[in-house]
């Protein structure tokens, strides 16, 4: 499976437990979406390697709770911790005119309803509890908290996005 054909959907944060079972983050606003999922694509040394899933089940946080086939031990386990998830576009879970994987944003263009036009997404920066929009732009960095009270409309066939951010939170960033 080559990169270009598939989407980032997440990311292996951490062990959970000994036996081998891992944490994922999906970018999904619905992760149990993917609970038929049977395998995934793991990025090792720049390369998607197939992972096949023997069992997952979710946690109220959103994280999903994962043991892989051949991932039996904490060893195993540890060499995945960071690596990046990915499938193939046509695996994905069917998401609503309005929904959106996370790191799909990047390259849309950000309007704010008052200060304008803001740049384009250069990157999804996931913090523990926010995820954050990097925009760069000729006055620097922006930085805009991925939070539904700041977005008001996200646009996937233009490219778009329109924040309604609160006063003050543009000029921090200058």
């Amino acid at each position: 499976m080559e990169k270009q054909d598939c989407l980032k959907v997440g990311k292996v944060t951490r062990l959970h437990g000994y036996k081998g079972e891992l944490s994922l983050k999906l970018d999904y606003d619905l992760p149990y979406e993917y609970e038929a999922l049977e395998a995934v694509y793991v990025e090792q040394n720049g390369k998607l390697v197939p992972f096949f899933i023997s069992s997952m089940k979710f946690t109220p946080k959103g994280y999903a709770l994962t043991f892989f086939d051949e991932v039996d031990s904490e060893d195993r386990a540890k060499r995945l911790i960071g690596a990046d998830l990915f499938l193939p576009e046509a695996d994905l879970p069917e998401m609503a005119e309005d929904e959106y994987l996370k790191h799909e944003l990047v390259g849309f263009q950000v309007t704010d309803n008052i200060h304008g036009d803001l740049g384009q997404v250069e990157a999804v920066l996931d913090y523990p509890g926010n995820t954050m929009l990097r925009i760069d732009n000729e006055h620097g960095e922006v930085l805009i908290p991925l939070i539904d009270e700041f977005i008001e409309q996200v646009d996937k066939s233009a490219k778009s996005i329109v924040v309604n951010t609160p006063e003050g939170l543009i000029d921090l960033n200058f």
